[in-house]
């Protein structure tokens, strides 16, 4: 049926004489295999082995030991057979392992006898005496000295034929010659050491030929062609230069620092962002109810929040337990500010955790707290020395510090030569004091490029209860170790280096309201999360804000927010807020936020809203032309918000 490939002639087929196939691909020569057999000593005895087997399956009786002994002399029988057979495969063996052997053939021994238990030393085999000669430590691998030819490695996928590639390694192979030539005719000593064989030079040429070949087979002959170009008038020097850093060791690379707060990837440039950054300045005058505060308090009510406080006697909610207690504006004769003795309380807010499916219907949602697994109502897990308090009435902060607009005197464009940033960033950090929560950091940077311009701390009015330094990062060996600044401009960024820089320290939130307005205008974009807050510690009524809590809402609207920390990890990868102690490395884990940190983020979070506002804006009819923006029919390009 098919035809046949001789490729089987000569293995015996298994058949045997009883093969039926009418063309059967293996040997039917069995006389010559059989003598071949009897050659070596190995006889056939097949037949034998049958009779045998019918031997073994027969039955023994109980009346004699007929059966037993017969077997007994055919287990003999196969053994001689089987020494038999080791000697002829001895008679096979070499001289010099034969005479290894120290088993002789005694005459007139008897057939029957077990020969290999009258041997002292069994014969190895073959093949572990070859293993045996082979594993001496005396013997060494042959070193081939055979030459290696210009042929370049078949490859998968060939760039450029293999002709083609052999003449271009051949050509390369020349340049390396006479290179290696000007080492071995020059007359340094030290230069012998680089000078390489043929077949050294080969393999390089080789090795070099094929890396090109193989990782860069789209542009292989132009490396390779600029490769010969740069052999060709390659100089002693630089050849040697080469060498040497061939052989030298290949130190571990470094493993590379990753920017953990890299700056968003804007489809617009800076300039661009610049233009659209106006059209996301908020109105706060409907924003009034949330706490931002667009004009000046008016007197009256100034004097109504005194004249409340007064009458209460100073008497506070504690805002980490809700106990009632007395803050006293003075410390008493006994060092006391505050009654009501320690505050025990839960350091996180309770919340609902998330039902079982099993236990939807049934279950009844408690919240519970996440420091400690209890329920909310329970005794708190973490005691503070004293009580403390929050004030967020405007009319009362003002009472305590009242507010100021940003001057309009600082229009010009530079400050002490310094020019005004187009667009700034900044946060504040709070600590408890007496007069409730005071500004104790101060931080802006400039936008787009988040560079410092700004960070002091900030000496409060009040006598300081907590320096809350679990969200503020601030300190007390810090705050208190801080220089005294008292200029009207920003202060030098630092002393020291900017892993374990020393923060100036302003004296009042007064002072340090000046020092951020120096860098202001009315119409400067001031950009933060939450501004409403960082604007009531600083007192300051600014009309240009750009709030992230505005641009990122709360799926259930104010006076719910989204975590700053949330948003910067959602849309620009960022994990902040999980370390960075003000005035020490921002590598280090001793909790707290970063208000440079928080300010940048910020600041991110508006390039990631103002890229989303230019897709809406370009859908309504909105272009950019000339680095101008150029409205729809009907619509006009806002210049700065109202309040």
């Amino acid at each position: 049926m098919f035809s046949t490939t001789t490729l089987f002639k000569k293995v015996i087929c298994s058949g045997g004489p009883s093969c039926r196939l009418p063309n059967c691909i293996f040997s039917h020569d069995f006389q010559s295999t059989d003598a071949e057999l009897h050659n070596i000593g190995i006889v056939d005895r097949s037949d034998e082995f049958e009779g045998r087997r019918d031997v073994k399956r027969r039955k023994l009786n109980n009346t004699g030991d007929t059966s037993v002994a017969s077997q007994v002399k055919d287990a003999q029988a196969l053994s001689s057979d089987v020494v038999l057979t080791e000697l002829s495969l001895d008679n096979k063996l070499p001289t010099s392992n034969r005479a290894t052997t120290t088993t002789t053939q005694e005459p007139n021994r008897s057939k029957n006898e077990l020969q290999s238990a009258k041997r002292d030393v069994s014969p190895p085999p073959i093949q572990d005496a070859k293993r045996a000669k082979m594993s001496q430590p005396n013997s060494k691998a042959p070193t081939s000295d055979k030459p290696i030819t210009l042929n370049p490695k078949l490859l998968a996928h060939d760039p450029a034929g293999h002709d083609k590639r052999r003449q271009y390694l051949i050509v390369f192979f020349e340049k390396l010659q006479r290179l290696n030539t000007l080492v071995a005719n020059s007359t340094n000593a030290d230069h012998k050491q680089f000078v390489l064989t043929d077949n050294e030079l080969k393999l390089f040429a080789l090795n070099e030929e094929e890396a090109f070949a193989r990782d860069k087979p789209s542009v292989y002959t132009n490396l390779i062609k600029q490769k010969i170009a740069t052999y060709a008038k390659m100089s002693l020097a630089d050849w040697l230069k080469e060498r040497r850093a061939s052989l030298q060791p290949n130190e571990p690379e470094k493993p590379k620092i990753e920017d953990p707060y890299p700056p968003y990837n804007s489809k617009l440039t800076p300039e661009e962002e610049l233009l659209i950054l106006p059209h996301l300045a908020a109105h706060q005058a409907p924003l009034v109810h949330h706490g931002y505060v667009p004009i000046q308090i008016p007197e009256a009510e100034i004097k109504k929040a005194k004249d409340g406080v007064a009458a209460a006697e100073h008497r506070e909610v504690c805002d980490l337990c809700g106990s009632r207690f007395q803050a006293y504006p003075e410390r008493q004769p006994d060092g006391t500010l505050t009654t009501g003795g320690r505050c025990t309380h839960h350091p996180v807010k309770a919340f609902y955790p998330q039902r079982e499916s099993a236990n939807k219907s049934k279950s009844h949602r408690r919240k519970i707290h996440a420091c400690c697994g209890e329920p909310e109502g329970t005794k708190g897990c973490k005691t503070h020395e004293q009580h403390v308090f929050v004030v967020k009435q405007p009319a009362r902060l003002a009472s305590i510090l009242p507010f100021a607009e940003t001057p309009t005197t600082n229009e010009s464009d530079n400050v002490d030569g310094v020019l005004k940033p187009s667009a700034l960033a900044f946060d504040c950090e709070m600590g408890y004091t007496t007069n409730g929560l005071e500004l104790i950091r101060l931080t802006a940077t400039e936008w787009q490029s988040g560079k410092e311009l700004l960070d002091v701390f900030v000496q409060p009015q009040g006598f300081i209860l907590d320096f809350n330094s679990r969200f503020s990062g601030v300190r007390p060996e810090d705050f208190d170790n801080a220089e005294l600044y008292k200029g009207v401009t920003p202060p030098p960024l630092s002393i020291g280096d900017s892993k374990n820089k020393q923060l100036r320290k302003a004296p009042s939130p007064a002072a340090a309201r000046t020092l951020l307005t120096s860098l202001l205008t009315p119409s400067t974009p001031v950009i933060g999360h939450a501004l409403d807050n960082d604007l009531r510690a600083v007192r300051l009524i600014h009309p240009t804000i750009v709030d992230t809590i505005l641009l990122f809402p709360h799926h259930r609207g104010l006076p719910a927010r989204r975590a700053l920390r949330d948003l910067a990890s959602e849309h620009l990868g960022w994990k902040i807020q999980t370390g960075g102690r003000a005035g020490a490395s921002s590598n280090s884990n001793d909790g707290g936020h970063d208000s440079k940190e928080d300010a940048n983020a910020a600041g991110e979070l508006v390039r990631v809203a103002i890229e989303r506002e230019w897709r809406q804006m370009s859908q309504r009819g909105w272009e950019m032309k000339e680095g101008k923006l150029i409205p729809p029919p009907g619509k006009e390009i806002p210049k700065e918000p109202t309040s």
